[in-house]
């Protein structure tokens, strides 16, 4: 299965590494039907690109960018699949209650419509946060519950900061969707809208991140005294991952 995971490392820039990385790979006769498989796949999605234009040179174009274009997606999404089986494995309790809090929350918004589910969303997702943060502490000061192997410990480190930080994207976004969406549909805390549609989800988002980074361009601000507190929360939320950030990287060096 060793061409199954096509090498999470990138090659040096030469023509016997263009070769085997889009045409010919080396290895046993199991690697090699594995390795035609995903061509079979890419030239198949490359070919239905073809099929919707005109002219044989474009044609000719149009393939080789989408069979270059599909094999690069192939070869990252089988990366991150190899990541993700790697960091579930080692991953601890806590990280997984963050992850399903914001999950489960969203997939019944609907049914929080009553103050005693409003306030149980609410302090889930403020303790899912604060989880993610102790994991990053338990890291940096090396009270890791998991020893990952050697060889691929330090990259799995890295990426795990990563991870992070989708989930405590995850965590305060839902945290806006909830205080904006429930209780009073009149009152707009961040935003102007009473309904989570796409364009309010993107303005949620939006507001979630320049907050987050510390940007804070003004266009969109809080409106409410609750709004104020959990904007005053997001920002040194994510003053807090940087220095955090940082520290892992160091530590991840010292390692």
């Amino acid at each position: 299965m060793g061409q199954l995971i096509v090498g999470a490392k990138s090659k040096q820039l030469s023509l016997k590494n263009i070769v085997k990385e889009f045409f010919w790979v080396e290895g046993s006769w199991q690697d090699q039907m594995i390795d035609l498989l995903q061509k079979g796949v890419v030239i198949l999605l490359s070919i239905g690109k073809v099929l919707k234009q005109e002219g044989e040179i474009q044609k000719c174009i149009v393939f080789l960018l989408a069979f270059v274009m599909y094999s690069l997606l192939l070869k990252l999404l089988i990366s991150f699949t190899l990541w993700l089986e790697e960091y579930l494995m080692s991953m601890t309790l806590d990280i997984a209650f963050s992850i399903l809090t914001p999950t489960v929350i969203l997939m019944f918004f609907s049914t929080i419509n009553t103050v005693i589910t409003r306030q149980v969303a609410f302090m889930a997702l403020i303790t899912s946060v604060v989880m993610v943060y102790l994991e990053m502490l338990h890291f940096i000061t090396g009270e890791v519950p998991y020893k990952p192997d050697t060889k691929r410990g330090k990259a799995l480190k890295v990426k795990s900061i990563i991870a992070w930080l989708v989930i405590i994207l995850s965590n305060l976004y839902t945290l806006l969707v909830l205080v904006q969406f429930t209780g009073h549909s009149r009152v707009h805390h961040f935003i102007q809208a009473e309904t989570f549609n796409q364009q309010s989800a993107v303005d949620l988002f939006y507001y979630l991140v320049i907050t987050f980074t510390t940007v804070g361009f003004g266009d969109v601000y809080p409106q409410t005294t609750l709004a104020k507190v959990l904007t005053i929360m997001i920002a040194l939320s994510g003053m807090l991952f940087s220095g955090m950030f940082i520290a892992t990287i160091l530590a991840v060096d010292e390692s």
